[in-house]
């Protein structure tokens, strides 16, 4: 049973705490999770739970109103995979998980080992996807079907989640049934009494039932604007010499980013062609640059207002390269007053590759003109102290997960301040 290296380092991590916890269902596909990586974990134990996943890049994602499910993203770039963990303390199922079984605790005390990780027994686990699929699905997924199949030989009516599902169903559905229906599945029948199901628990437990709902919809109402807050405000800037990939990188992170992100160009200097070297033109150009640059910053402003994450192609801070003759010393005040002209992104990441890479996917240039950009912009170490230098020299695709990766930890870095 492979499990994907970062899962792993979680499982250890829990173990290693003396964490109590098992995955749900999908354990035969936690190489590579097509979707949500289901936990439970014991209910005391939950704070460790999430204290021990902060150091591994794992941000919890706001929810509300969605019982005791808490989610928790990471990024891994190895892999170029964004993972999601979906923590639970209690088995709840139905519209806004109000149908509680509180058998959770004795699921976790006949968990099982495999392959170093802790599953559900086999009859355990046949209910609860049984009841994952009727409940919460209405239907049983062809994901799950051979899988409730092969458990249904190891559950018995008289399991503890077995007696909890002939308490709640219709009189002519005992456990027993519900075993036989997904032993030789008939998954239509199983999904013909699903709404029936729900609605004999929702009458049995019918005041717990409606505190869970009326909490539910009433929590539900913050979550949008806990989102936005989330996703709101993260920034990041690319510099680097000409030809290192600034713009198809930032293309490239702002599309495999967790959620929306924008790309904002922030070069100085296009434009400036040599049609425009006349010194009216310079002078012009000159006195509308900082209007022109603050209408892109306030651009970005407006994206992450709107919850996205902006990635800047280029900044201001280009203007601390030296500048050329002519008129160097006026221009040299110039820039720098440029170059203080935005406030600060939250990361600045130079893109940094030898001469000759450079130079073989951007002729463009001289080797000498490149070589004085690069050791110029390694220079801006110095007045950038958070500046992080990022290998460009490698494959575009190694690049770009790099990227995101770093992008990423500061979103989770800033959260966690």
């Amino acid at each position: 049973m492979p499990v994907h290296p970062k899962l792993r380092a979680v499982f250890d991590a829990f173990d290693r705490d003396g964490i109590a916890w098992c995955v749900l269902r999908g354990e035969d596909e936690l190489e590579r999770p097509p979707a949500d990586v289901d936990i439970l974990v014991a209910r005391d134990d939950y704070d460790r739970a999430r204290a021990v996943l902060a150091p591994l890049a794992f941000a919890r994602v706001p929810a509300y109103g969605r019982g005791s499910h808490s989610f928790f993203r990471a990024y891994d770039r190895d892999s170029d995979q964004w993972l999601m963990l979906d923590v639970v303390t209690e088995l709840a199922y139905g519209p806004w998980f109000s149908l509680a079984t509180h058998a959770e605790g004795g699921c976790l005390e006949r968990r099982r080992r495999r392959a170093g990780v802790n599953v559900l027994a086999r009859a355990d686990a046949f209910w609860t996807l049984l009841l994952h699929c009727l409940l919460d699905k209405g239907c049983i997924e062809p994901r799950y079907a051979d899988r409730l199949g092969e458990l249904a030989a190891a559950a018995s009516p008289a399991d503890p989640l077995g007696e909890i599902v002939t308490g709640a169903a219709p009189r002519d559905w005992p456990a027993a049934r519900f075993i036989q229906a997904a032993g030789h599945g008939d998954w239509a029948a199983l999904e013909a009494v699903a709404p029936r199901l729900g609605r004999r628990w929702r009458r049995r437990a019918a005041f717990p039932v409606a505190w869970r709902v009326a909490a539910g919809s009433f929590a539900r109402l913050a979550e949008k604007p806990a989102v936005w807050r989330y996703r709101r405000g993260i920034s990041a800037a690319l510099l680097g010499p000409d030809g290192t990939g600034k713009s198809t990188i930032a293309r490239a992170a702002g599309e495999r980013f967790c959620f929306p992100a924008a790309t904002v160009y922030m070069g100085l200097w296009a434009g400036d062609g040599r049609e425009h070297r006349g010194a009216a033109s310079l002078v012009v150009r000159a006195l509308a640059r900082p209007a022109r640059v603050w209408l892109r910053y306030l651009r970005a402003r407006a994206h992450q207002l709107a919850g996205r994450a902006v990635i800047f192609d280029r900044y201001t801070y280009d203007a601390w390269l030296p500048p050329r003759p002519p008129y160097a010393r006026a221009k040299r005040l110039y820039f720098s007053l440029l170059a203080r002209l935005c406030p600060a992104p939250d990361l600045v990441l130079l893109l940094d590759a030898p001469p000759g890479t450079i130079l073989a996917r951007k002729d463009e240039e001289t080797p000498a003109e490149i070589a004085w950009q690069r050791d110029e912009f390694l220079k801006l170490g110095r007045r950038l102290p958070g500046l992080q230098v990022v290998d460009a020299a490698r494959p575009r695709h190694e690049v770009t997960a790099e990227v995101v990766d770093r992008i990423w930890r500061q979103h989770v870095a800033r959260r966690a301040a």
